[in-house]
């Protein structure tokens, strides 16, 4: 059995109970027992067994849900509704543990098949999105902090212009190990020299930049990101 969930991933079917699982966890953030028993055609009870790993689905029933999801654009509603909710308030959004296991899942999505060992949060405020991410994939987190050590001791320091200002951009050496991939994560990606620096100082380190994820970006910046080399991610455009 194959089928689609999200953005057309095709699902093998050793996989496919895992991702059902990953699924009814996302839904059950958002949704009541009773309203994903209406809209999965499954008792609620069932569905309160999959999700607290009391019971394992059949095939049936996981191609069942897999259709479903597909068919109605679930993923797909819940990350347009995401956006609309963080738009307005986003401090709020992220915070919210459902919205950080959908992005991890888009994340998995977007990654597919590469290994990632190191998952790079930009900002302070991307750090517990981050989290989540590498927690999905899984690989190790490595942040990077505006604030480093007076003798920087331990740290890789590069620096960039922000309005005229110079910022610091300092990761951890102990993190920064040759021969890895990395992926960058930010909330909203908007400060191309950040980027450019980041994506420097992991070069220089021999870590492979596969890519970064956001919650979104402005249109001026995607096409930029997309001319260094970067495959880009953002929740406002997954469809596409």
């Amino acid at each position: 059995m194959c089928g689609s969930v999200g953005k057309g991933r095709r699902v093998h079917r050793d996989a496919g109970k895992a991702y059902v699982f990953k699924i009814l966890n996302i839904m059950r953030h958002y949704y009541s027992l009773r309203d994903i028993e209406k809209i999965l055609d499954l008792p609620a009870q069932t569905i309160w067994k999959y999700v607290n790993l009391v019971a394992v689905p059949e095939e049936r029933t996981v191609a069942k849900i897999i259709g479903k999801v597909g068919e109605l654009r679930l993923i797909d509603k819940l990350i347009e509704n995401s956006i609309k909710e963080f738009k307005e308030n986003p401090v709020t959004v992220l915070s919210k543990p459902g919205f950080l296991k959908l992005f991890s899942y888009v994340t998995e999505d977007f990654v597919g098949g590469a290994k990632i060992d190191l998952v790079v949060p930009m900002s302070t405020t991307a750090i517990v999105l981050g989290s989540y991410v590498a927690a999905e994939l899984p690989s190790l987190v490595c942040p990077f902090t505006e604030n480093p050590p007076h003798d920087r001791k331990g740290y890789v320091v590069a620096y960039y212009n922000d309005n005229n200002e110079t910022r610091f951009v300092a990761l951890p050496k102990s993190c920064l190990r040759e021969k890895t991939t990395a992926l960058l994560v930010d909330v909203i990606l908007e400060e191309l020299d950040k980027l450019r620096n980041v994506a420097d100082v992991l070069s220089k380190n021999k870590i492979h930049v596969y890519g970064v994820v956001a919650v979104d970006s402005p249109d001026e910046v995607v096409g930029l990101v997309r001319g260094m080399g970067l495959k880009l991610m953002t929740l406002r455009r997954w469809h596409y």
